[in-house]
């Protein structure tokens, strides 16, 4: 037996909908693809010339990258503000070993191991031995260390400040605590690489 409806024009209505609703995705899928190829140029080509082909296939737009899809730095500028985080970080050290006195790379004190430090970082004799020996291949007496560590040597004293923090951080315990010394040193490297 075959079903008939009393209203026919319902059930064609419906088919009607139906051809008409597939037709609608097939169109707004082949819309989505042609408006979304010139934003992958955009996001892909970050800041450079893109070609609109939702327009006019010939058309070419210059247009500005807003900072989230901005290209990575350049290498100099890059280095350049490594480096200053890296001076931050070497500022911080000094300015907790020495507490902000007026002359920080004359000072010396007597630490609580009963050893002097001297200079900005507060460093002591066989530490600056040890170091330097590791870094430079070098052995320097009591004198060459202490001219290092008031940054008066060959030697950079920020650079084997920086050297000794990128291995071993705790070389100023506390300083390294308080401050959070090898978390920030380890972000640099990581910014580094």
């Amino acid at each position: 037996m075959v079903h008939t409806s009393p209203f026919p024009h319902i059930l064609e209505t419906k088919q009607i909908m139906k051809h008409i609703k597939s037709g609608l995705k097939f169109w707004i899928i082949v819309a989505g693809v042609i408006f979304s190829i010139p934003l992958s140029q955009v996001l892909w080509y970050g800041g450079q010339e893109a070609i609109i082909w939702a327009k006019d296939l010939t058309k070419k737009v210059n247009y500005e990258v807003s900072e989230p899809f901005a290209k990575a730095e350049e290498p100099d500028k890059l280095e350049a503000k490594i480096e200053e985080l890296k001076e931050d970080i070497l500022n911080q050290l000094a300015n907790c070993e020495t507490g902000g006195v007026d002359e920080p790379n004359g000072y010396v004190k007597l630490d609580s191991n009963a050893v002097n430090s001297w200079g900005k970082y507060q460093w002591q004799r066989k530490s600056i031995q040890h170091w330097v020996k590791e870094f430079y291949d070098r052995d320097v007496n009591l004198q060459e260390a202490a001219l290092i560590a008031w940054g008066l040597h060959e030697i950079p004293l920020d650079e084997l400040t920086w050297k000794t923090l990128e291995v071993r951080s705790a070389e100023w315990y506390n300083c390294d605590k308080r401050l959070g010394l090898e978390k920030q040193v380890s972000l640099v490297k990581k910014i580094s690489n």
